[in-house]
């Protein structure tokens, strides 16, 4: 909870067996009151993975694709009571400690939405190709 405001943090996954341990260990869990991961659906161990993890986890018997995973998580996360929903990837693209942050600009009722750029740090080098880096490069922030 921070500022009274109940956080979730929501991780739609497809095939994310070898990083969401690492990804969650790295969640403010001081601050986030609920995580929840929806399994795409994945054939590899993301579900079982993510279930000896301590978060609330689900599996899409069928793959709902991207975003119909994220409305998925969405749900889940509103149906649980949040005030605030952080939707973090569990490929570690994004480093997890950006949540408290991000949670704090939307507590304070100043902003009504945070976008994070997994281009603006170290952590999409080498998985992305370098024409995703191109907007942001060009951007005049």
């Amino acid at each position: 909870m921070l500022l009274g405001k109940k956080i979730a943090v929501t991780m739609p996954a497809y095939y994310a067996a070898k990083t969401v341990g690492k990804t969650v260990a790295d969640i403010p869990r001081e601050y986030v009151d609920i995580v929840i991961l929806v399994d795409d659906a994945s054939k590899d161990d993301t579900f079982a993975t993510a279930q000896a993890l301590g978060i609330s986890v689900f599996r899409n018997e069928k793959n709902l694709n991207y975003g119909g995973n994220v409305k998925r998580c969405l749900q889940l996360a509103l149906d649980a009571g949040a005030d605030i929903v952080i939707q973090l990837h569990p490929d570690y693209q994004y480093p997890p400690k950006v949540t408290l942050p991000m949670a704090a600009m939307l507590a304070t009722g100043y902003h009504d939405l945070v976008l994070g750029a997994r281009t603006s740090g170290k952590g999409a080098r080498g998985t992305m190709p370098f024409w995703r880096y191109l907007p942001t490069a060009c951007s005049p922030w």
